[in-house]
């Protein structure tokens, strides 16, 4: 899915600063900051700066308000006896028509408009500084700080020097903002707290004391509140209201300090009342360096876990950086999940909602976690996920007639399993593809009552779903008679010639079927180490022995489906039929190369015909041990790129290192250009931590500390396994 963050600003060698030459001219170019609950964008405008507003629980809850999940599996085995009949069309159209997938036409909405999906997230607010002398200035400096977590501003007027500081506190849950200069009295502006004009949304603006914001009501009685604090170094300041916005004119102060905070009706009943108490937990006394300091340490403790040095390639530092950095910003515990557009977002109605998409999105933001030591962030994914469980029992009961969960193909943050996407709506893989991370976050942290009670659970939950949804094939002429398949099944989010567009259903899409032998392998070794469940063990092992085999077609391509159509987009950006390859691990150039090479020909055939591609496509050239490939397709955007930035982490990451498949590879994708550097801290499974040193693109020293006391697996170091106990270069510590 694409989120809309792209910026060119001009790199700072001075360590991990990205500095700005000058303002930014839309809401995409502003420097990002948050604390995973406020969000914010500034533009770093110096006469009227602009501060965008965002709260993680700000979403618009319209559209299903009442709904009920249908109750519509009865009409499953019709559908499925119009696909074994070989009618694609007709079978398609079936399971879009009968099995649950509604269309949203809200009346309340002005014009009343068809929309899918969830209802949105939504803009907060903005802050604007209004400095009315100061339009002639020199010296222009504005930087973000990746290290620190601050953003700072300098600029000169007539010989006076102005800074501004800004941060979004997570020690102290506000948005911070200091305003100074180097001569007395010379801080004089208005603030400003208003709302993007909204016919949905009432603002009532009030201001009293050193306080000023306003209350917004949507049409469906959502609530919040934005609320500032200001106090001045000497100086004078005073409240004005009016009808659409509050206002705070600051005179002849040395400094002023603005404390923000957002809350919604998801935290509190009496909204103004609770902003108020946490507001008035800040005294005078309480000062800015007392702040910035805490909030510096707190960010360094998870920002320093991971350190990366490419000398021949500073900027693919800051950019591996920045990923980790946006993901601290938009996923902590309290918080949702990171969305689309992490947790930035200035329009009523965004691209996609800014939902939750679980063929590709909302995984791209998590994928670093693990690998980049910031595993403890996945907090707000697995929350989000627990409370879907009980309607996508529901979902899967009265959807499929099956046990387990289904999540539909996207959500918002109200827990609902709601078909609302026609034309995508029969997708059974986002159960699936979301309990990979459960398994990662216990492969990689060896919390064994995090697998009991969260992550096993789950994974039942979607093993059991399949046993269910799975179903022999019936046709005596079909080379898979008898085998288990996905019916109806689709490929994210391609169509082939001769099925139904957007998407064509079929029986047996690659990606599901790859799915499916991704949950239910997690499941069998999860079961074997809680020691429970054998019989289940046993029936899921099963099913791995019936379900079909990945199939090479006639270019030399891992098939997209089970029989080998024609693409209908050869250049489709999604790559769903390569979830095998990454972020799964049943394709490995090791244990499957026939599979690792059809993935490859998938790959090239994709880039022949012009495709742009979700982030997971350098990451798959990361696991074919292709790191020039890999580089190179990141290159294809800017610093953030259309698609989401966080994945670029996770693609270094898997450039220097691999823990798939039960094998611990160092520089397994190591970029030819990347002849010298060291990382420290990146992640594998079993609990290792690891540091890595090479030097002419050959490893020099690599240090691998079990966190857990698990035993080391085999170590591969350019394609070959190395002897740990005598190579000199490895050094092992537990």
């Amino acid at each position: 899915m694409w989120t809309l963050l792209c910026i060119v600003p001009v790199f700072s060698s001075q360590d991990l600063n990205i500095e700005y030459k000058k303002p930014a001219v839309d809401w995409t170019n502003a420097v990002p900051i948050g604390n995973g609950i406020l969000g914010a964008r500034v533009y770093g405008s110096v006469e009227r700066e602009r501060i965008s507003l965002n709260h993680t629980w700000l979403w618009r809850n319209i559209k299903h308000v009442g709904w009920t999940i249908p109750e519509v599996s009865y009409n499953l085995p019709y559908v499925r006896k119009l696909f074994f009949e070989g009618d694609q069309i007709k079978a398609g159209h079936a399971a879009n028509l009968l099995l649950g997938s509604q269309c949203v036409y809200p009346e309340a909405y002005d014009p009343p408009m068809k929309r899918f999906g969830p209802d949105p997230y939504q803009p907060a607010g903005d802050l604007f500084i209004h400095f009315l002398d100061h339009k002639q200035f020199t010296d222009y400096q504005c930087n973000l700080d990746l290290s620190k977590g601050v953003m700072d501003l300098n600029y000169n007027i007539n010989g006076v020097s102005y800074k501004r500081e800004i941060f979004a506190s997570s020690t102290d849950g506000v948005i911070v903002i200091r305003l100074s200069a180097n001569k007395p009295k010379m801080i004089s502006c208005r603030l400003e707290l208003s709302r993007i004009q909204d016919t949905e949304c009432t603002i009532t603006p009030w201001g009293e004391g050193n306080r000023f914001g306003f209350s917004g009501k949507f049409i469906e009685n959502k609530k919040f509140v934005v609320m500032a604090s200001v106090f001045l170094n000497n100086g004078q300041g005073y409240v004005l209201v009016n009808d659409s916005q509050s206002e705070y004119i600051i005179h002849k102060a040395n400094e002023a300090l603005i404390l923000l905070n957002i809350v919604t009706d998801h935290e509190a009943e009496s909204l103004r009342n609770y902003c108020l108490k946490q507001l008035d937990s800040f005294i005078p006394e309480h000062d800015f360096k007392t702040m910035i300091k805490a909030h510096i340490n707190e960010h360094q403790r998870l920002f320093n876990l991971v350190q990366l040095q490419l000398p021949n390639d500073k900027l693919s530092v800051l950019r591996f950086q920045f990923g980790r950095y946006l993901l601290m910003c938009s996923s902590r515990p309290g918080g949702l999940p990171s969305n689309l557009q992490g947790i930035w977002n200035e329009l009523l109605r965004p691209p996609w909602n800014c939902d939750f998409h679980h063929d590709d999105g909302l995984h791209d933001d998590y994928w670093l976690a693990e690998t980049c030591n910031l595993g403890e962030l996945t907090t707000p994914l697995f929350e989000y996920i627990d409370r879907l469980i009980p309607a996508a029992k529901i979902a899967a009961r009265n959807y499929y007639g099956c046990q387990g969960v289904f999540i539909p193909l996207s959500t918002g943050p109200w827990a609902r399993c709601i078909k609302d996407e026609p034309g995508w709506d029969e997708w059974t893989g986002g159960a699936a593809w979301l309990a990979q991370h459960y398994w990662w976050h216990y492969e990689f942290s060896g919390d064994e009552e995090f697998l009991r009670s969260r992550a096993y659970p789950f994974i039942k939950g979607v093993a059991q779903f399949y046993e269910d949804y799975l179903i022999p094939d019936p046709r005596p002429d079909s080379r898979f008679y008898g085998m288990l398949v996905p019916v109806p099944s689709y490929s994210p989010e391609n169509f082939f010639v001769g099925g139904i567009q957007p998407v064509s259903l079929c029986i047996g899409a690659t990606s599901d079927l790859q799915l499916i032998y991704d949950v239910l392998t997690h499941a069998i070794t999860a079961s074997e180490i809680l020691g429970s469940d054998q019989e289940k063990r046993n029936q899921w092992k099963k099913i791995l022995e019936q379900i079909p085999p990945l199939q090479i077609g006639k270019y030399g391509q891992l098939q997209e489906w089970l029989e080998d159509y024609e693409e209908g987009e050869p250049g489709h950006r999604h790559i769903s039929h390569l979830f095998g390859l990454f972020p799964g691990e049943q394709i490995t150039i090791e244990d499957t190369p026939e599979l690792a090479k059809a993935a490859k020909v998938s790959l090239e055939r994709r880039i022949a015909n012009g495709g742009s591609f979700v982030g997971f496509t350098s990451n798959m050239w990361a696991r074919l041990g292709e790191g020039d490939r890999a580089l190179q397709q990141t290159k294809q955007d800017s610093m953030f790129f259309s698609f989401t930035p966080f994945y670029f982490s996770s693609t270094v990451a898997e450039m220097l290192l691999q823990s798939h498949g039960n094998r611990l590879r160092l520089l397994p994708a190591l970029p030819s250009n990347w002849y010298n550097g060291q990382v420290k801290g990146l992640c594998a499974r079993g609990g290792f931590e690891v540091d890595i040193e090479w030097e002419n693109g050959k490893l020099i020293q690599a240090n691998i500390k079990s966190m857990t006391g698990n035993p080391l697996p085999k170590v591969w170091v350019a394609g070959e396994v190395i002897d740990t106990a005598t190579d000199e270069r490895i050094k092992v510590t537990f």
